[in-house]
């Protein structure tokens, strides 16, 4: 609770001006309400109770969360959204499934929709979209994970549970690039951990909402739920602890909270702010190879042309850098000795 402290007093207002102090630093809970109670002036009971609560669950998220449970008549009625929100291949060669959630049943739809594009395209990479997942089924992204793993290995665990790979011989082969930013939560957080973890995938974009947890809702005397995190999740054979921090991507792309909205949905949306017929330089097959040849300084600088404007381009800045890493990968690798 005194971690919460100095949010707690600056949540009064202007009655106090006080320093924010380190948590080592901070007195007594107690103690502070009862000199607030006697000598703060204007401050009412029910003021010292809303500051209290706010600056804690203020300060604790995302591991504390306070639910307010609406009447059935207003309740939102709304779908949840679907495993596979959308599934693209670009240039023949480089497919992309964007998540709408990490529930039961997304393992199979994951390897149905790729082992039916294998059988028509020479796959040479995945794009795993996690961005604006989220989801609480961490056993489905465990199913998720163990796709990919061919060998008995840890996955996820929490609490007593602990997923591990089964041994088989039909893992998906494919190098794997997942997309992540702040609206990516929970099981679908956890899913990008363990693939991360797991040395199966890069991670691009932006950082996690490090809600990767076991969560319990408890009933208050308002009607309201107090929702805690009270169990940690563990990912790969080392069992390293997800922080509430997030997850922090290997390749880190900002981009604007709108147009990556927009872009989930339209992966070829140009933005206005781009300006007509603007276009974004990008990496030929040409360029890369010719960077492997003959060292990246060259290649690099000759590689900083836009490209032809016949046809469609993905002007996603998250996907297109996440496309460029893996032809780069699979380039490369197909030359190598």
């Amino acid at each position: 609770m005194t971690r919460a402290l100095c949010v707690l007093l600056l949540g009064l207002g202007g009655g106090l001006l006080l320093a924010p102090a380190r948590p080592a630093d901070a007195p007594p809970l107690e103690e502070v309400l009862g000199l607030l109670r006697a000598h703060l002036v204007g401050a009412t009971e029910a003021e010292l109770n809303a500051a209290a609560v706010h600056g804690l669950l203020d300060r604790l998220q995302p591991r504390v969360f306070l639910v307010t449970n609406l009447p059935p008549e207003t309740a939102p009625t709304e779908p949840p959204p679907p495993l596979l929100a959308r599934t693209n291949v670009f240039e023949n060669s480089l497919a992309c499934l964007r998540v709408g959630r990490v529930a039961a049943g997304l393992a199979e739809a994951v390897r149905t929709t790729l082992e039916s594009w294998r059988a028509s395209a020479e796959l040479q990479g995945v794009v795993l979209d996690l961005r604006f997942a989220g989801g609480e089924d961490l056993e489905a992204a465990a199913a998720v994970a163990d796709l990919f793993v061919a060998e008995p290995r840890p996955l996820i665990e929490w609490g007593t549970t602990r997923h591990t790979a089964t041994a088989k011989t039909n893992a998906l082969p494919w190098r794997l690039a997942v997309l992540v930013n702040r609206e990516t939560r929970g099981a679908a957080e956890a899913l990008a951990a363990a693939l991360h973890e797991l040395r199966l995938a890069l991670l691009l974009g932006r950082p996690t909402a490090g809600e990767a947890a076991v969560y319990r809702e408890f009933p208050l005397s308002t009607g309201q739920h107090l929702r805690l995190a009270v169990a940690a999740v563990r990912v790969g054979p080392g069992a390293r602890p997800l922080s509430f921090s997030g997850l922090a991507p290997d390749i880190r792309v900002e981009i604007a909270d709108a147009d990556e909205r927009r872009f989930i949905e339209d992966p070829f949306y140009q933005p206005a702010s781009a300006g007509p017929g603007a276009r974004v330089a990008r990496l030929t097959e040409a360029d890369l190879v010719r960077m492997h040849r003959e060292g990246p300084g060259s290649a690099a600088a000759r590689s900083r042309r836009p490209e032809p404007a016949e046809g469609p381009r993905v002007t996603d800045p998250v996907l297109a850098r996440a496309l460029d890493l893996l032809k780069s990968l699979a380039i490369l690798e197909a030359r190598e000795p």
